[in-house]
């Protein structure tokens, strides 16, 4: 393992232990199968286009339920788990970004989402949204992208406080097939006392999402004994290479970036340094469809679950994603 960050991106790290055949609290939506394991899919409101929630790393549906009781108002919305996080099972190995947007691609089609959909990507769920629109290009009515993750990310190696270009490490290596279904079961270990992390102030969330929170940070936690391989340097390099060719087309592309950055001491790179950095790659974005703009928000990576000072930031995914459905 690299380092944890590398550890969240591979394994997203909620995870409801699926070797039990109880569950104390059943999914909020479905489980549906999309080859030999099931993913979780959170569908409500009506609409004429779709809109489809991607988690960052580490998160899962549960973090996107504020932004989805207002998107409900005004569209159809569903939030999801992808395969090994939530309420979903792991499916094949290696979770590659292609086959994380494969496994996408199944559960929205079985689903019955219909096309073509708003995708709203957070952080990681950013970059997958990129990813999804590139090799289903027909199936996307527009992108949101909120503090996504760039091509040329910046990942921080503890041990030596050095800031690497995390798609420099990558090697002459093809990144494996897509696997359209789980031909065997995925061995797991398992943490007895769950990860049991520092969540923060849930205040924000209603008593019952605080709830789930609570349980999915304190159940078993289960994770592959074997990864499969980690391929994201790869992944990243290739998407780098395009990233100034307009692989969107004409695809709408509403682009939310957050002002403040985590900060840190005595690191390869100081914070200014950093932040140069995330305007730059966040302004290449522009380049990725012809009909793109970006807005900065002053606020931190999580900008839809950051506790707002006012309604506007509050508002912000909504009234993005609101301006593509109509």
């Amino acid at each position: 393992m690299k380092n944890l960050f590398s550890f969240l991106i591979a394994f997203t790290l909620i995870n409801p232990a699926m070797g039990q055949k109880k569950q104390v609290h059943p999914p909020l939506g479905k489980l549906v199968d999309v080859g030999n394991f099931k993913m979780h899919i959170y569908t409500t409101g009506q609409g004429k286009t779709p809109v489809v929630l991607l988690p960052g790393s580490g998160h899962f549906s549960l973090h996107w339920s504020l932004v989805q009781r207002q998107v409900e108002k005004f569209a159809q919305v569903s939030s999801l788990d992808y395969a090994g996080s939530g309420w979903s099972e792991y499916g094949p190995l290696p979770q590659t970004l292609r086959q994380t947007v494969h496994n996408l691609h199944a559960l929205l089609h079985k689903s019955q989402i219909k096309t073509p959909y708003v995708l709203v990507g957070q952080s990681l769920g950013g970059l997958l949204a990129r990813k999804y629109a590139e090799t289903y290009s027909k199936e996307v009515a527009g992108i949101v992208l909120v503090d996504a993750t760039v091509p040329d990310m910046l990942m921080l190696t503890y041990k030596t406080k050095t800031w690497e270009h995390w798609r420099k490490r990558a090697k002459k290596r093809s990144v494996p097939a897509v696997k359209t279904t789980l031909d065997a079961p995925i061995a797991l270990k398992t943490l007895a006392k769950g990860l049991n992390r520092d969540l923060g102030d849930l205040s924000i969330f209603s008593k019952k999402v605080q709830t789930l929170f609570h349980w999915f940070n304190t159940k078993p936690f289960s994770y592959p004994a074997k990864s499969g391989g980690y391929y994201l340097p790869e992944e990243l390099q290739e998407l780098y290479q395009n990233r100034l060719n307009y692989p969107l087309g004409d695809i709408p592309l509403k682009i939310l970036a957050a002002k403040k950055i985590s900060q840190y001491d005595k690191t390869s790179m100081t914070n200014e340094q950093r932040m140069t950095h995330k305007r730059q790659t966040q302004k290449e974005l522009l380049r990725l469809s012809r009909k793109s703009n970006l807005q900065w928000i002053d606020s931190g990576h999580h900008i839809h679950i950051d506790k707002p000072e006012d309604q506007l930031k509050k508002g912000l995914i909504k009234i993005s994603t609101k301006e593509i459905c109509t």
